[in-house]
This record gives C-alpha cells, sequence and structure tokens, in this order.
C-alpha cells in the first residue's frame, strides 16, 4: 500500500494519483502492511467478513489461515478493481475539474467585474447625492445668512427707508399746502415774519398763529387835556389781533413801539383821551377772537421812515412786562397822512371787538 503525502491516506500500490485528493502518489513509497483500512471497508462493502468465520464455525487454525489468504487475494482484486475505476474518474474529474476551474474564473471574473461595476455607479451616485447635498446646504446656509442679515439690518434699513418716504411725502404735501395757502394768503396781503421782518400796512403779519395787520392810521395834535411838543404830531395806529391757535393768548400794547430813520431809541406808547374810544390795553384773546384797538404816539412832523415795531416781553426787577430789545420780531412801515388833523373815514366807527 502507499501513502499519499497530501492527505496522509493509504492507496493502491499500482495507483499514480490519489482517488482522495487527486494528488501524485507515483512517487509514494510502498508500505507492506496487509491489513489496510481500504481492505477492510472493501470487504464490508463485498460482505466478507473474516472475523466472521470465527464465530460462525469452529475451526483449526490452518482453516483459518487458508480462509484468510482467499479472503486477501478477493480483497486484492476488487481493490484493484476500484483503483483502476478511481483513475479513470480521478483523470476525468481532473479534466472536468479543470474546466469547470476555468469556467468559475471566469464566471467569478465577471461577477467580481459586475460587483465592481455595480459599486462604482452606487459610489458615483452617493458622491452626485452629496454634491446636491453640499449645494442644497450652501444654498440653505445662504438664504440663513441672508435672513440673519434681514433680520438685523433689514429692518432698520426698512424703516430708515418708511421714515425717508414719510418724510419727502409730508414734506411736499407741507410744501403744496403752503404755496397754496401762501398764494391765498399773498392775495390777501399775508406774510409769515421768520421769512421777512418789515412788512408794508397792506400786509398781514403772522406770528406763532397770531396774525397781525394795521388796519388804520391818523394824525392829531392833541386836544385840551394833551398836545404834542412844538414840531411834533400824535400819530393814532389802529392794529387787528386775530387768534388762530388753539388757547388762548396774552395781548398789550407794551408790545409795541415807533420809530424813525432820525430817532435814537423807540418811542412808546402815549395815554391820551384822543382815542378812549379804541384804545387797546392789555388782556387775554380766546381761541378765534379779534381784537380791534388804537394806541397813539408821538413823532415830529417830518419824520422819515417811520415803522410800527412788535417786540417780545420780558420782566424787568420790579416784575413789570417791558419789550426785550434783543427780540425784535417784525416793524410795519406807516404811511402817515400830510395834512395835519386828518382823519380817516372809518377811525370814527372803530370800536374794540372781542369774541369770546
Amino acid at each position: 500500500m502507499k501513502v499519499c503525502k497530501k492527505c496522509k491516506k493509504k492507496v493502491a500500490n499500482k495507483s499514480k494519483i490519489c482517488k482522495y485528493c487527486g494528488a501524485d502518489v507515483s512517487k509514494c513509497k510502498i508500505i507492506k502492511n496487509t491489513n489496510s483500512n481500504v481492505g477492510k471497508k472493501v470487504a464490508t462493502k463485498n460482505t466478507i467478513d473474516v472475523n466472521s468465520f470465527d464465530s460462525e464455525k469452529k475451526t483449526t487454525k490452518v482453516n483459518k489461515i487458508q480462509e484468510e489468504n482467499k479472503a486477501k487475494v478477493v480483497l486484492d482484486k476488487t481493490v484493484d478493481e476500484i483503483h483502476m475505476k478511481d483513475k479513470n474518474k480521478s483523470s476525468n474529474d481532473g479534466k472536468n475539474t479543470g474546466r469547470k476551474s476555468k469556467n468559475q474564473v471566469k464566471n467569478n471574473k465577471n461577477v467580481l467585474s459586475d460587483e465592481l461595476s455595480k459599486k462604482a455607479k452606487h459610489n458615483e451616485s452617493k458622491i452626485k447625492i452629496e454634491e446636491k447635498s453640499i449645494n442644497y446646504d450652501n444654498k440653505i446656509k445662504k438664504i440663513g445668512n441672508f435672513i440673519i442679515h434681514y433680520k438685523l439690518f433689514g429692518r432698520i434699513n426698512l424703516w430708515i427707508i418708511i421714515i425717508l418716504v414719510l418724510i419727502i411725502v409730508g414734506g411736499s404735501l407741507i410744501y403744496f399746502t403752503q404755496t397754496e395757502d401762501n398764494q391765498k394768503e399773498n392775495t390777501q396781503g399775508v406774510f409769515v415774519s421768520s421769512s421777512k421782518e418789515v412788512f408794508e400796512m397792506n400786509d398781514i403779519i403772522e406770528y406763532k398763529g397770531v396774525n397781525y395787520k394795521v388796519i388804520d392810521i391818523q394824525t392829531s395834535m392833541g386836544n385840551s387835556y394833551k398836545e404834542p411838543e412844538e414840531g411834533n404830531q400824535f400819530i393814532i395806529v389802529t392794529v387787528s389781533i386775530e387768534n388762530n391757535t388753539d388757547e388762548k393768548i396774552a395781548y398789550s400794547y407794551n408790545n409795541w413801539t415807533v420809530s424813525n430813520s432820525d430817532s435814537k431809541e423807540d418811542a412808546k406808547r402815549i395815554f391820551t383821551s384822543i382815542n378812549v374810544d379804541n384804545a387797546l390795553y392789555s388782556g387775554k384773546l380766546v381761541v378765534g377772537g379779534v381784537k380791534k384797538g388804537s394806541m397813539v404816539f408821538e413823532q415830529p412832523i417830518d419824520a422819515k421812515d417811520v415803522t410800527l415795531n412788535y417786540y417780545e416781553l420780558k420782566k424787568d426787577d420790579e416784575g413789570m412786562s417791558i419789550i426785550d430789545e434783543d427780540k425784535k420780531i417784525f416793524s410795519i412801515k406807516l404811511e402817515i397822512p400830510k395834512d395835519d388833523n386828518s382823519t380817516s373815514n372809518d377811525s370814527n366807527n372803530i370800536a374794540s371787538e372781542e369774541k369770546k
């Protein structure tokens, strides 16, 4: 018997290929051992049991030896037949296995290539998906940054734009309304004191919501109770005060003075009986009320550029109201009649009026 070097199993002496593993056993050493496992297996397959002779019959040792030799011969023949069959099978199997192995390698290569292509496609799809997700994340980040920027600065900018629009619209409305009002007022001779300081007699001067206007002027040489100095005359100036504010206003003769181009200081009002019927005193004018009153000033007969001046008032050390010389609001040029003792047709009928 031979022992295969690869699988360590016993094979027939004449066999060149191991029937168990297909290895080459032509050069393997022959071991002289009659009790081989193969022989036992073949004997069992052919239903030849050597030990059964001992159990069934009681024979002598010679008979036993003869029977054993016969059995060995039969076993050798059967083993040789089996080995021949195994050689043919192994050779055919080797060829088939070689072909199968080649086909399997090709199939494995095809399977691997298919799997690699599938993996490559899968990886490409993953990369595309990741790129899309990255682009989407970038877009979301941009949108988020824009929203954050809008939240932080957008509202401020929006309010600034709204305020500017309101200012522009409001300014335009105020401008157009003022121009319309100025057009109407100009037809009536109305001017705002902040834009002009010297006005004409037919002008209506608006200051702090109150309209002022000279409605009459006349001269007088006085009466038996009081006369002007030599070379002078009395000027009787009648003014109209209209309250267009939302509250009562204070009015007084102390706000008014008269000056000319040659005078060094303003002349204050003179108390006399010539205008007792419509003299302007101090008081408060109700909302929407109109006060008309006259004041008497002494001026040279040949005085030039005579003006009626309006000042703000202040308190002196004794608490009396006096003019604030630093706060001259406006002046009105007076057109004095040339004839002495001339009077206006409406002067005798003017009386102080007040709406309450």
